[in-house]
């Protein structure tokens, strides 16, 4: 029953992005996230660095569609670690761009709920 609920933290990760629902994002990110993808083009740290990045990216890109394959959870006390295949696909500055990213999302439990701290996707080379 675990494995229900921790999949759908990562779904509901990938809803908000699909949808360009900043705010959503923004609420399930923790003060000092620390993040990086194919976008970002190195690392944001911090929630208003987040963002700000996110105020520069989602006017450029349309069509989001992620999914996860071969998907894992760790939890540590309260600390919960997920990995997984995300397959997406975008449109960035009107080019099409499919990607296959290993991908991590750390998760710290605080009064609030679960919290990302840690989101890295970094695609492999075609």
């Amino acid at each position: 029953m675990a494995m229900v609920a921790e999949r759908i933290r990562a779904d509901a990760w990938l809803r908000a992005l699909d949808t360009k629902d900043q705010v959503a994002l923004l609420q399930l990110v923790d003060e000092g996230v620390q993040a990086t993808d194919e976008l970002m083009c190195g690392w944001v740290r911090g929630r208003h660095a987040l963002e700000a990045k996110l105020l520069q990216l989602f006017p450029r890109i349309a069509d989001i569609h992620s999914t996860i394959a071969d998907h894992g959870v760790r939890v540590i006390d309260r600390i919960e670690i997920e990995t997984f295949m995300l397959h997406q696909s975008y449109v960035l500055d009107g080019i099409e761009h499919v990607i296959e990213a290993p991908t991590t999302i750390v998760w710290h439990a605080t009064p609030a709920g679960w919290r990302v701290v840690l989101f890295h996707s970094v695609p492999l080379a075609d």
